[in-house]
């Protein structure tokens, strides 16, 4: 039972942590990760309560003071919870520039290697023993469609995913400022 007092001591304080800011708890509150009925007063009283015990930190599991979920386990607990599989938690790249640089950098590896198989193969074409081998040309045949293919649609892919990832932000963005320019409009008529 003591364990999982000093668990739940330490999921309060990650909450704590997390939400510090009014915006913070709105978003967590919209999320149905804190009940309706649990206003921002009674968030901040609830903190600070939590917060008044100077030695709270030995109290708390051990997991909880390094941080048990890592962005990775943050987005995959986002995508399996049903929301935006384009929009986790926090995407990987902080910028257009890194998400493409990053995909074709692993493209560009394949790449390189599909031409070292297709350099080996020609070598292997010009042997008399494989010259005649039916099988190790269709292999080269195939393979040779293949390598002349699939750049065409890993890139096709690569440029879709990131049309994707680009429309589904500008679109939050602008739902954003649409939102915010009405609350603004709202303010200033009060």
């Amino acid at each position: 039972m003591r364990q999982l007092w000093r668990s739940a001591l330490g999921f309060m304080l990650s909450y704590a942590a997390l939400i510090s800011y009014e915006s913070d708890f709105l978003l967590a509150r919209d999320s149905r990760l804190i009940p309706l009925e649990v206003t921002w007063t009674d968030w901040k009283v609830l903190v600070e309560e939590l917060l008044a015990d100077a030695h709270i930190y030995r109290h708390v599991n051990p997991r909880f003071m390094y941080g048990e979920l890592r962005l990775g386990r943050l987005n995959k607990i986002s995508r399996l919870s049903g929301r935006s599989i384009v929009r986790g938690y926090h995407t990987g790249h902080n910028s257009y520039n890194d998400f493409l640089k990053d995909n074709f950098t692993w493209l560009a590896s394949i790449f390189a290697y599909v031409a070292l198989v297709l350099t080996a193969m020609q070598v292997g074409l010009a042997q008399r023993t494989l010259e005649a081998n039916d099988a190790f040309q269709n292999a080269s045949y195939g393979f040779t469609i293949l390598s002349i293919i699939g750049p065409l649609v890993a890139t096709s892919v690569v440029l879709l995913v990131f049309t994707i990832v680009f429309l589904s932000n500008w679109i939050a963005t602008k739902k954003y400022e649409k939102k915010r320019l009405e609350q603004i409009s709202q303010s200033s008529q009060a």
